[in-house]
């Protein structure tokens, strides 16, 4: 869901011609990236942990998440 908002957040950034408007959406484009971006890092959190590193299914489902936000944040 949050992938989803900052993408059509960083499109309306690119095609309204109002500054005030724009302006609004570009605090919410950031406000979304640091999102993803604590996510990532959370993600990142998890696969170090004993439970995650010995549990094959869920260290590929966090490296495919965490690869997904990177790919986004682009």
């Amino acid at each position: 869901m949050v992938l989803r908002w900052a993408k059509i957040c960083s499109e309306q950034v690119f095609y309204t011609d109002d500054a005030n408007q724009r302006e609004k959406m570009e605090a919410d484009l950031k406000k979304e990236i640091k999102k993803l971006q604590r996510y990532r890092v959370q993600i990142k959190t998890w696969m170090q942990s004993n439970e995650i590193k010995y549990n094959e299914p869920y260290q590929l489902a966090l490296i495919d998440a965490c690869k997904l936000i990177e790919r986004e944040m682009k």
